[in-house]
């Protein structure tokens, strides 16, 4: 279908689609339409010759992600197929890990997950507070990265806290990971410093979705993408809802005035919502702050909608109504469950809505049930997974050797990690010559016995020889009430489940 066909040239998205400008901005409110125009400008480019290996789509988070791939799917024009959406965070993973950004940064690219700091902060120094305090200024110096304080991400402002990063960024580099707080200003820094660097140049057309939400380093990050690509980026600083990451939406705002010259456009009608609803965004939006004057334009044939105020006792009523609610539209009203949306400000109200349609046999998905390795026994199995797969990997082993453990045997830790930096062993080699006797460190002894103990687990699944046996081998090392139901979220939809979980 040719890029224009059914478009009015006198629209906005006719205008998104068509321009030649470098750079444009793009404001679009929610529901106006905006996804519509960006596919038009793709297949433009697609129909004009652009490689589609050169067409960048990325947004903020992986939901989006998955949203805009589907997008670019159905532009339907030949090569569509081709272009990559992404995430910023996955596209600078990819680059963190080329062998020449290695060597230039001196950094490995593996994330530590939420559960995997837990070790980090007993085995800092103690002179830099407790635990909370630690974790309290991790987080302060991630915040430095995500905001550009200095142009030396993550710039300390004091002789103490150039301390505490010295102190942090040994430990990460010792067990060969990043806080993923680091990924983006890492990144950041080496293109900014490399400026023949290939990835500077690896994209002809980049577009930026929810370019409100991006933090200062991750818009910093776009720029030095586009060295010397068209940028178009989308957005709205009315919808800004990442302070706590620290999103930037001053930089949507001042987009026109960074990125010279730059084609403005502005889409204001709301298809999506009720005329009512639109009106009660616009009397709520007016009041933030520091934001360019605009309303979204109703539609009238959306007619008002229904909109209701009601409230509860406690959060288990209220989940109890919702889902009562949405039953009644499924059973009596002829709604689908695919079209409707409960938007829930927290994990505490989400789940037990999410709990509460599960019951009533309502098909729902919760992006706030994706946390499963909050679970302990799913923290457990993804780190012996790890060392299955790498017995190298310091993180992981280095928090199964503390799990359980009231201070994650640091004492006992910081004797290991001296005689490994001392002799340029590795922790995992280490420990084999501590529990094969070959080796005596004071004081190590209950680490060594936990070491012998994930030594015969991965020694065991290493002998699996499929999916199933597997299966088999690591349901021994789980407690009965959880393993099926862990073992099954690891597999394929298609992988039949062994006779025994029947039992």
């Amino acid at each position: 279908m040719p890029w224009d066909r059914d478009l009015d040239p006198k629209s906005p998205a006719y205008g998104i689609a068509s321009s030649q400008t470098r750079f444009n901005r793009v404001v679009a409110g929610p529901g106006t339409g905006k996804s519509f125009a960006l596919k038009r400008r793709v297949a433009r480019l697609l129909e004009q010759g652009a490689d589609p290996k050169r067409i960048l789509p990325v947004t903020f988070t992986n939901v989006a992600a998955e949203d805009l791939q589907r997008e670019m799917l159905q532009i339907g024009v030949p090569g569509c197929e081709n272009i990559r959406g992404s995430t910023l965070h996955s596209l600078c993973m990819r680059i963190l890990s080329r062998q020449s950004v290695l060597d230039a940064l001196g950094r490995i690219p593996r994330p530590l997950n939420e559960f995997e700091i837990e070790p980090l902060l007993y085995d800092l120094p103690k002179n830099f507070g407790d635990k909370r305090g630690r974790n309290k200024r991790i987080r302060a110096y991630e915040a430095a990265w995500a905001r550009l304080q200095h142009e030396t991400p993550g710039y300390a402002q004091n002789p103490d806290d150039a301390a505490f990063e010295d102190a942090l960024v040994a430990w990460l580099t010792f067990h060969e990971g990043m806080l993923i707080g680091e990924i983006i200003p890492y990144v950041y820094r080496y293109l900014k410093d490399n400026p023949a660097a290939p990835e500077r140049s690896l994209y002809d057309y980049v577009l930026v979705d929810e370019y409100q939400d991006l933090n200062k380093a991750e818009q910093g990050v776009v720029d030095l993408f586009c060295d010397a690509a068209n940028l178009c980026i989308v957005g709205d600083d009315d919808q800004s809802l990442y302070s706590f990451k620290f999103a930037h939406p001053v930089g949507i705002r001042e987009f026109p005035i960074t990125h010279l010259p730059t084609t403005e456009h502005q889409i204001i009608e709301c298809r999506r919502c009720p005329t009512r609803v639109v009106q009660m965004a616009n009397s709520l939006i007016v009041h933030n702050r520091d934001r360019e004057p605009r309303q979204l334009t109703p539609m009238p044939g959306n007619g008002p909608g229904n909109i209701a105020i009601k409230q509860y006792q406690t959060i288990e009523d209220e989940a109890v109504g919702i889902a009562d609610l949405i039953a009644d539209l499924v059973d009596n009203q002829g709604y689908a469950p695919e079209e409707i949306l409960v938007l829930a400000q927290r994990r505490s109200v989400g789940n037990p809505i999410h709990d509460a349609l599960t019951g009533r046999n309502i098909p729902s998905k919760s992006y706030y049930q994706e946390g499963a390795l909050e679970n302990h026994s799913a923290q457990e199995r993804l780190a012996i997974l790890r060392l299955v797969v790498n017995p190298q990997d310091r993180i992981a082993l280095r928090w199964l050797l503390g799990f359980r453990s009231g201070d994650f045997r640091s004492g006992g830790y910081a004797r290991i990690r001296a005689h490994c930096e001392q002799t340029g062993t590795t922790p995992w080699d280490v420990m084999t010559a501590l529990a094969d006797g070959a080796l005596q460190i004071p004081h190590t002894h209950h680490l060594v016995a936990r070491f012998k103990s994930i030594r015969n687990e991965i020694s065991e699944l290493g002998q699996a020889g499929n999916v199933q046996e597997f299966v088999r081998l690591a349901s021994k090392w789980l407690p009965m009430n959880r393993s099926k139901y862990w073992l099954a979220s690891c597999l394929p939809a298609t992988t039949p489940q062994p006779d025994y979980w029947k039992h």
